[in-house]
């Protein structure tokens, strides 16, 4: 007979915090039921600004995605006329699971289907904008060195997953997850 008390097991951090919120959208998981991991690239604050612009914008939006295309998936277009791509290709084939927190336990809501990255083709003014910002932050830099970062979401997408004949559109209501992926 094992004694419980002396067995050893991961146990968290004395300051670790259980995340009890409950999901924002209730993922009822089926043989027709994707989730995506949404890349969204931000590199300057007005890059972030626009992104977090063009999000709101899409929010409870239904888009027709092409699943069977080979990198495009989508498009959309803001107000403002700024055209955003949703792109995937085979070789960004994701190994991820999602879990949604609950009041009680998290539970596991899946394993990430798609990884989609959302791309703005800038237009030339907008080239121009960024040499001049990039030219002003060259000047004003002192040694510091800029990176990238990414931000993720997980996304709900409806329709029927691992079928490889032919073309489908799949209406898609965009809704952000509150999930950690690992």
């Amino acid at each position: 007979m094992v004694d419980s008390q002396n067995v050893e097991g991961y146990r968290p951090a004395p300051d670790f915090e259980e995340d009890r919120r409950s999901a924002l959208l209730n993922l009822e998981m089926n043989d027709s039921t994707e989730l995506w991991l949404i890349k969204l690239p931000f590199s300057t604050s007005s890059h972030q600004s626009r992104m977090e612009h063009m999000l709101s914008e899409i929010d409870g939006e239904e888009l027709s995605f092409n699943l069977h295309s080979d990198g495009k998936l989508a498009s959309f277009e803001d107000s403002s006329e700024k055209l955003y791509d949703f792109v995937s290709y085979p070789s960004q084939e994701p190994d991820e699971m999602v879990f949604v927190p609950s009041p009680t336990e998290p539970k596991i809501a899946g394993k990430i289907s798609r990884r989609v990255s959302i791309v703005h083709y800038p237009d030339p003014k907008e080239l121009e904008e960024r040499k001049i910002i990039a030219r002003h932050a060259h000047q004003n830099s002192s040694g510091v060195t800029k990176t990238t970062s990414s931000r993720y979401f997980s996304t709900q997408i409806s329709g029927r997953a691992g079928s490889s004949k032919g073309s489908r559109g799949v209406m898609f209501l965009f809704s952000l997850l509150t999930g950690i992926v690992v």
